[in-house]
């Protein structure tokens, strides 16, 4: 518990030291259409996994468990392939409505969901199992990662929009690996065997 505090608190305290730098690095049309990104991404994040991950806390076997990571992340990545594949199609529709020039960054987007709803399920199966420094240090490490990469890419290679999406692209990445990573011996990740075929119904009407 006061890992998971700690760590969450720090995150933020770090999320709100980025906006000054930010701001002197990169100019206010550069930081809006970011926010746009942003939002896209996060919306997509809440949406693709389907919240079948919250069932995780309820599940009673671990096979069951299994088979709504197994669900959860099917879901999301399909999901993210149409809505990535539909933005890209409708990017310059998208570009005019909303007076931006996000171009292939709109299915990017889409991209950054996947990871930030997989990194969602990977959060509560940590709490099923009570890995609060997992879930502490992947918090942590995702903004911090984002803004050094953020203005190391603006002063160098990828300046403008293009730096802001990067960062926090591979921020949101580098958090769903270390939390991962920190899972990887638990029983639940072992084997990932076919789901209980009693688990579909009882879950999909539940949630």
């Amino acid at each position: 518990g006061l890992q998971l505090s700690a760590g969450t608190a720090v995150a933020q305290l770090v999320a709100l030291a980025a906006i000054p730098v930010l701001a002197r690095v990169f100019v206010p049309a550069e930081l809006g259409e970011f926010s746009i990104f942003f939002f896209t991404s996060q919306l997509m994040g809440v949406l693709l996994g389907g919240r079948y991950e919250q069932a995780i806390m309820i599940a009673r076997r671990e096979r069951e468990i299994q088979g709504l990571l197994i669900v959860s992340t099917a879901i999301a990545t399909i999901g993210a392939v149409a809505i990535a594949l539909t933005l890209a199609f409708l990017h310059p529709v998208l570009d005019t409505a909303t007076a931006t020039s996000l171009g292939l960054w709109w299915p990017l987007a889409a991209v950054c969901g996947l990871f930030a709803s997989t990194s969602t399920t990977l959060t509560v199966l940590a709490i099923r199992y009570e890995r609060y420094a997992t879930i502490s240090a992947s918090r942590l490490i995702k903004p911090m990662v984002a803004l050094a990469l953020q203005v190391a890419l603006a002063l160098t290679i990828l300046p403008g929009l293009a730096g802001l999406a990067a960062g926090e692209i591979i921020g949101v990445i580098s958090s769903t690996a270390l939390l991962c990573y920190n899972l990887r011996g638990l029983d639940t990740f072992v084997g990932l065997p076919r789901p209980d075929r009693t688990l579909d119904w009882k879950y999909v009407l539940a949630i």
